[in-house]
């Protein structure tokens, strides 16, 4: 298959489960009772300043389309659940400058900022406010995106990550994987740990490039053995390329019955074995927790990976792989092939 064509269907891949997730019902904006009401940054919905002494919360998220407004604001109804000030969403447009959120953020009386998404990351950083800042809902990040601020990546926890391969697939004993240092090696430091809290064997190997990763991957495959390895997607733009690496991973791991499983929900559908995906509600909920944290103490910086999670599993595989999957013990929350 030509790489133009591979590249068409991830993106319709990507689409298609993104839908799906937000298929789920939709979690109305509203505050509940004896909480904060949620202000949204429209002259004609913005409330009041508040008259009590609790600290404003503002979230600066992209103003885009679906489904990735659903997405966000699932993560702002989080928010709102644990912030004890009212919480602020400024959206934040393509023509959005920095000193009219500036001017929003001093008029509603903010105390702290939560930013979601790279935009969102990008404009908090430029505003130089002073106030202390927390992120999530950030694809691909390094450590140095997490130098003055507390951010949460949507990368899973390789702890979850690893607690579930043993319940899924309780005979590995070694996990192999490929990153790139710049993107991933906060994340390797985790893994090691976890890893060894599991009773798994971690191989890692560095890549700089796809080329280098494609290689790596090949080598993997000729030497995994079937029945103690597992191969571990990484969220990874350069070290897992979705148009190349990816389908060859896929395709090896079923030929050689090596159960491939991932940090992305996209590649499930594809044929990974299972993945944990972000929960919504939860992670607004840890951002709003954390927020609070940051207004009262020092503000915590660094990298943290996603610890509220969904499971997604593709059952075909799992058969494939002679692995018998009691979906309801597990939790799971979405079934790849879909009946």
């Amino acid at each position: 298959m030509r790489r133009a064509d591979l590249k068409r269907g991830w993106q319709a891949s990507l689409r298609w489960l993104l839908m799906v997730v937000l298929s789920q019902p939709a979690l109305a904006l509203a505050a509940p009772a004896g909480g904060a009401l949620l202000a949204q940054n429209d002259d004609a919905t913005r409330p009041s300043r508040p008259a009590s002494s609790e600290a404003g919360t503002t979230v600066l998220y992209p103003d885009i389309g679906e489904p990735y407004r659903s997405i966000f604001s699932q993560i702002v109804e989080g928010i709102q659940q644990r912030s004890r000030g009212r919480v602020f969403a400024q959206k934040l447009g393509a023509s959005t400058t920095s000193q009219e959120v500036l001017d929003e953020v001093r008029r509603n009386d903010s105390k702290v900022l939560i930013a979601l998404g790279r935009n969102g990351l990008r404009m908090a950083d430029s505003l130089n406010s002073g106030l202390p800042v927390v992120a999530g809902a950030v694809l691909h990040t390094s450590e140095n995106d997490a130098a003055t601020v507390q951010l949460h990546s949507l990368a899973p926890s390789p702890a979850l990550l690893f607690a579930r391969l043993k319940q899924i697939a309780p005979a590995t004993r070694r996990v192999l994987t490929v990153f790139n240092a710049a993107q991933n090696g906060w994340m390797m430091k985790l893994a090691a740990d976890a890893a060894r809290q599991q009773g798994l064997e971690l191989v890692r190997y560095e890549a700089a490039d796809a080329k280098a990763a494609a290689r790596t991957f090949q080598e993997i495959f000729a030497d995994a053995e079937r029945g103690r390895d597992a191969v571990w997607l990484v969220q990874d733009s350069i070290a897992v390329d979705d148009t190349v690496v990816l389908p060859y991973v896929l395709e090896e791991g079923w030929n050689r019955s090596i159960p491939v499983f991932s940090s992305s929900l996209a590649h499930v559908r594809r044929g990974a074995l299972f993945a944990l995906y972000p929960d919504n509600l939860e992670l607004g909920r840890r951002l709003g927790s954390a927020a609070q944290q940051a207004v009262t103490a020092a503000n915590a910086r660094g990298l943290l990976p996603l610890q509220d999670t969904l499971l997604a599993v593709n059952v075909r595989s799992a058969n494939h792989l002679g692995l018998r999957l009691n979906t309801s013990e597990l939790g799971v929350s979405l079934v790849f092939p879909t009946p």
